[in-house]
């Protein structure tokens, strides 16, 4: 289902985890109309590892979904957003439910 999602990243091979926020859509606030569909995960702990990520394969777990897919009148509006997401995503992935599922 199309939405923002609270989730993790993982790298198969060093099995590095970072906590994510994970994005299923059309980016209707940056692309033209009638793209894609595209799944965009942005980590949100240990960065350096997955600065180079593009083409690369990763391992993905969807936890929460914290909304849906939203067209924003302005990029600096989505931005703000994306900053609500993250507090989000970092509040609900960092409970003791979750922390015990995860290991």
């Amino acid at each position: 289902q199309k939405g923002v999602y609270a989730g993790f990243l993982e790298d198969p091979i060093s099995k590095k985890k970072s906590l994510a926020v994970i994005n299923i859509g059309h980016r209707p606030t940056v692309s033209k109309e009638n793209t894609s569909l595209t799944v965009e995960a942005h980590a949100l702990e240990n960065k350096e590892d997955y600065q180079d990520a593009y083409g690369k394969k990763y391992h993905l777990r969807f936890h929460i979904r914290l909304r849906d897919e939203i067209k924003f009148s302005s990029k600096e509006e989505l931005i703000t957003q994306i900053k609500r997401d993250i507090t989000e995503a970092k509040q609900k992935l960092r409970s003791p439910q979750v922390e015990a599922y995860d290991k």
